[in-house]
């Protein structure tokens, strides 16, 4: 038994920032959810809450179907693109979408410049920040669901805090696609 929760600890102890602030939001999610079938409004009485707290728990749910393991393997890269045949300048061939150089810091006319200035991992504290943001708005959105309806700047602040969870979750599911840790 003790080397049960050994092996669960390890386990938990591998999983991502991104995804346990992930889980969080669907837990809080499929809580509402659960809630309102048993105890919530009429089926046919659906809100902008409703429609947020739906397309956030697909968007999670679908990021934890796609993730195939939780480390990726650098033997996995993309094969390199297919060439166009026959013999270019200097035993070069060319490739679709770009030219290729002799020298790596001189690119040909017309060819594309590629940086890795703006890809990598998210750090910590954009995730902490987008996660605590993301969640304080769908709490409040949850609390607040039944004054929303008729009242302008109640609609407005909703649209808001709609907005933060929506993007809050879309951040998350990118930097975890992007992170694969």
């Amino acid at each position: 038994m003790k080397r049960f929760f050994q092996r669960l600890a390890s386990a938990l102890g591998r999983i991502a920032l991104v995804d346990w602030f992930l889980l969080l939001f669907m837990a809080v999610l499929l809580g509402h959810t659960v809630f309102t079938v048993f105890f919530g409004a009429p089926p046919e009485e659906t809100s902008a809450v409703d429609v947020i707290v739906r397309t956030s728990a697909a968007a999670i749910f679908g990021y934890f179907l796609s993730r195939n393991s939780l480390q990726a393997s650098p033997a996995a890269a993309a094969p390199p693109p297919p060439s166009l045949g026959g013999g270019g300048v200097a035993g070069l061939t060319g490739r679709i979408g770009f030219s290729l150089s002799d020298s790596p810091q001189e690119p040909l006319a017309g060819g594309a410049a590629f940086s890795s200035a703006g890809g990598g991992a998210c750090s910590r504290f954009q995730v902490c920040a987008v996660s605590c943001i993301g969640l304080l708005s769908l709490v409040l959105l949850l609390f607040m669901r039944e004054e929303i309806t008729g009242n302008a700047s109640m609609t407005a602040a909703a649209s808001q805090l709609r907005d933060f969870v929506s993007a809050s979750v879309g951040f998350l599911v990118s930097c975890g696609k992007t992170s694969r840790a």
